[in-house]
């Protein structure tokens, strides 16, 4: 019985990410609410590689050769629904400490697109997607910032100072706003030297 519970478990939990990542906006939406009030039913290992399979999908870059405007935009709509989803899911009734472990999961992914952003104007929107979602990651969970690990404070600090020299206004808008997720959940050495390094970009800007 226990064996037949996991087995279904993985079917629902496939079909799930297959709906999410489907190309039908709709559908998506629906398969993102049915996952974050079922949420709960599954495993840490289950809900970890959802949000794996989910982040390095909504992370991948878009090809744009040879691509059309209306393929482009269908895709960039998609890793934003995707974005969503997950946003669904940090949002909803699981355990925190699953939740927390979701979180780290998720911040590795972000700071690998967000360190590399696109320039290309149709897919911005993704960014400031990436940068939501790393945003309610502090917000609910910023204690678990690792020293050590690729979330830790150090490469998100320099990821978004260097989103600040961003061409696009709103990208530069959203990773100073992010900036006050962080700042309260570092030490002090690293508040201080994170906010000489703010009032010195302020002073290139102006």
């Amino acid at each position: 019985k226990h064996q037949q519970h996991l087995v279904e478990h993985s079917r629902l939990r496939d079909a799930i990410l297959k709906q999410i990542i489907d190309d039908n906006g709709d559908v998506q939406t629906i398969a993102a609410k049915f996952l974050q009030e079922t949420a709960h039913i599954f495993s840490l290992e289950s809900m970890i590689y959802i949000v794996t399979k989910l982040s390095q999908t909504m992370i991948k870059p878009v090809k744009t050769k040879n691509v059309s405007k209306e393929a482009q935009d269908k895709e960039c709509r998609k890793n934003i629904s995707i974005g969503d989803a997950l946003k669904a899911i940090l949002m909803g009734s699981i355990d925190i400490e699953i939740s927390k472990q979701i979180s780290k999961t998720l911040l590795k992914a972000l700071l690998k697109r967000l360190k590399s952003p696109t320039l290309d104007k149709n897919f911005l929107d993704v960014e400031l997607c990436c940068l939501d979602l790393l945003k309610l990651s502090l917000k609910l969970h910023g204690s678990i910032i690792d020293q050590d690990q690729h979330g830790s404070s150090k490469v998100i600090i320099r990821t978004l100072t260097s989103l600040l020299s961003h061409p696009d206004i709103n990208i530069q808008l959203q990773a100073a706003n992010t900036f006050s997720y962080i700042l309260p959940v570092i030490n002090e050495k690293e508040f201080a030297s994170t906010i000489k390094m703010l009032i010195k970009s302020t002073h290139k800007v102006a």
